[in-house]
């Protein structure tokens, strides 16, 4: 006997096959047609695949879909939140953050007439978030023995923690839990201040470094700024001006520059490139690039691959991590500058992605490409300074604002720099960094009307 079709893979459900039963004897029987009834059972389906889950999740992320591949069948995908609550999911797969935390999603392939239901399921963890840096201000400029007690004023950050103050070195100042400076004797302290985390968000910190001086007769309570510094600027000799450049030398035991020598340094660049020499890096202001006066005092140190935002920024770049580049200084420079970094000669001829770490949102913003050359050095433009990283690859490219003329490739724009952009632009610009201009602008100002 045979099947009147043996190719034909039967379903579950079928009205059965049939088959010919044919005679040995055919000369004295005819063959026999009979319709066999068939019992197929369901099968397993293969395996659900889940991909598009972000390597790293932290409070405050875009919603992502979950991908689903394999199975089997035409039966329905559908998404369920089981357990835990830090995310909500849609019938669509989006997962929605909520709130730090983990919480577990299952995904259904529905059953269908040869397949059994198949169901897979996934952790999702959601880490707290940075919290945006902290801005401090209310410390007059100038401190001495017989400065009366004043408040430090603290903004920024993020979430509900509590603000606390303590002096981690020295004993030139004490401060109260409400940031109630009084002044002690002549010498130095560090005051860290503390946000606190909270559901949603880590820790904040931030140190200020204060110089106690002798009393002075002239009256040094007037103004204030945002933020002071150590106060130990490079030397006058590790500064060297020669006929066609200015070579200021960071490596000496400070990075700071202070606000006589930045407005120095601006009025000898209109005929004079400034060479800054730092370890593993050097930042180049060529002739007539820096415009700004009344610049603060400056700190040009940079960290490499260290910082608040390290763990962060290698978690997002993944495998395409090669360097991140943290400055001191946060907010705008007194004009474009060259910025040499060394990346190291294993990635010599290589292309590398020059990004920015937004630490609003959590994420790197792509802002150029570079090459890196033979002895292991990339060369990128900017004239603004945060936390940034170089990648194999580029990890999220945002718009860019067209060049208006000169070799400028950044979109970071400070508002003190002649930009003309056309009304049909999309500019974007982080709140972060605009309040980080502002607060420059309004020092600015100060240091300006105060000479006036």
């Amino acid at each position: 006997f045979a099947w009147e079709y043996p190719d034909t893979i039967p379903p579950v459900v079928n009205e059965g096959y049939k088959v010919i039963f044919t005679p040995t004897d055919t000369d004295n029987f005819l063959p026999l047609e009979q319709i066999i009834a068939v019992t197929v059972h369901k099968a397993n389906q293969t395996p659900l695949s889940v991909s598009g889950i972000p390597a790293s999740i932290a409070y405050g992320d875009e919603p992502f879909n979950i991908e689903i591949s394999g199975g089997s069948g035409t039966g329905a995908l559908s998404y369920e939140v089981t357990s835990g609550d830090a995310v909500t999911v849609d019938a669509d797969g989006k997962v929605t953050i909520v709130k730090a935390g983990t919480a577990t999603v299952a995904v259904t392939k529905a059953g269908d007439d040869n397949y059994f239901k198949t169901e897979t399921t996934l952790s999702v963890t959601v880490n707290k978030a940075c919290q945006e840096p902290l801005l401090v201000s209310g410390i007059p400029n100038y401190l001495t023995v017989d400065q009366t007690p004043f408040t430090i004023v603290v903004g920024g950050g993020s979430g509900t923690g509590d603000i606390s103050f303590e002096v981690s070195k020295g004993g030139a100042v004490t401060v109260d839990a409400n940031g109630k400076v009084t002044i002690v004797k002549t010498g130095t302290a560090s005051i860290t201040i503390t946000k606190a985390e909270d559901t949603n968000y880590l820790m904040m910190q931030k140190v200020i470094n204060l110089t106690v001086r002798e009393a002075s007769s002239g009256n040094n309570n007037g103004s204030t700024y945002s933020e002071i510094p150590s106060h130990t600027y490079v030397q006058d000799e590790y500064i060297k001006n020669t006929n066609n450049s200015v070579s200021i030398d960071l490596t000496k035991g400070s990075t700071w520059l202070s606000s006589t020598q930045m407005n120095t340094l601006i009025s000898l660049n209109q005929t004079k490139s400034i060479i800054l020499i730092g370890n593993g890096y050097s930042i180049t202001f060529p002739v007539g690039r820096m415009r700004t006066t009344g610049f603060m005092d400056l700190n040009l140190g940079v960290l490499f691959n260290s910082g608040y935002y390290f763990d962060r920024i290698k978690a997002i770049s993944s495998d395409s991590f090669v360097l991140m580049i943290d400055f001191d200084h946060s907010g705008p420079l007194p004009g474009e500058a060259q910025v040499k970094i060394k990346v190291g000669v294993q990635y010599a001829g290589r292309t590398l992605y020059y990004h920015y770490y937004n630490p609003l949102t959590g994420n790197l913003e792509y802002l150029q490409t570079v090459t890196v050359d033979k002895e292991g050095y990339v060369i990128v433009k900017q004239s603004h300074c945060s936390a940034y990283a170089l990648n194999t690859t580029i990890i999220d490219e945002r718009p860019t604002i067209p060049e208006t003329g000169g070799d400028s490739e950044s979109n970071h724009i400070s508002v003190l720099e002649d930009v003309v952009i056309p009304i049909e632009t999309s500019l974007v610009i982080t709140f972060a960094k605009l309040q980080s201009d502002l607060k420059w602008l309004a020092n600015w100002f100060v240091c300006s009307c105060s000479k006036a």
